[in-house]
This record gives structure tokens, C-alpha cells and sequence, in this order.
């Protein structure tokens, strides 16, 4: 019994650390659409992990080449990236050069743009 007791209370533990474990997620909005329909908009998700100082992006489908931007709230870019999203893939952008302060992350390609403010701390 006391085994059973350790272990609902480790899961229970367990569970507010998993929920946590992506970081913060960035709230991404679309800022253009040209030419794509509602169906066309493929899901990407961001997250910031404050403790490794990492930018996480998830791409749940292929898409066309990219620029990832990083720009602060001056309009300072400082990071930006081309990148070739597949079906499943996850891009990390190490964050650790980066001053703390307000960003916006943009996704774009030629037909839309993605963006989504952050904090850094």
C-alpha cells in the first residue's frame, strides 16, 4: 500500500513538470495571406525555455523555405535564419547571445507571415 501511495504521489509530481517542460509558448498570429486559404495554413508552434535560454519552433508539416527573425522591440534584428521545414520537425535557436528584453519571432515565406511576441528574460 505504501508503494502504491510513493507512486500516485511521484505521478501526481510528475504531472505540473511535463506541462511545464516546452517552456512558454508564443502566441502566433498570421500577419499576411496572399494567396493561401484557411486550409492551406500549416500549424507551427514556438516556445521559449527561459532556464536554457532556447527558442524551440515545431513544424507539424512540410512548408516552403522560411526566414526565421528574431527583432527587438526597436526593430533591431537579431537573429534571422533561412530554414526548410519537413513534416515533424523542431528548430532550436539558442538564445544565450541575446540581451533580455521584448522581441517579436516572425515566420514568414512568400505567400504568409507568422509573428508572435516574447519576452526574454
Amino acid at each position: 500500500m505504501n508503494k502504491l501511495k510513493t507512486s500516485l504521489a511521484l505521478i501526481a509530481l510528475m504531472i505540473p513538470l511535463l506541462v511545464c517542460a516546452k517552456g512558454r509558448r508564443i502566441e502566433l498570429q498570421e500577419k499576411l495571406n496572399k494567396h493561401r486559404s484557411i486550409v492551406e495554413v500549416i500549424s507551427v508552434e514556438a516556445f521559449i525555455d527561459d532556464f536554457n535560454k532556447e527558442l524551440t519552433i515545431e513544424f507539424s508539416e512540410e512548408w516552403e523555405p522560411v526566414i526565421i527573425e528574431i527583432k527587438s522591440k526597436e526593430g533591431c534584428i537579431v537573429y534571422s535564419n533561412l530554414y526548410m521545414p519537413t513534416a515533424n520537425s523542431t528548430l532550436s535557436i539558442s538564445l544565450e547571445s541575446i540581451s533580455g528584453g521584448d522581441y517579436t519571432l516572425t515566420i514568414s515565406d512568400e505567400k504568409m507571415a507568422l509573428a508572435g511576441d516574447f519576452i526574454l528574460e
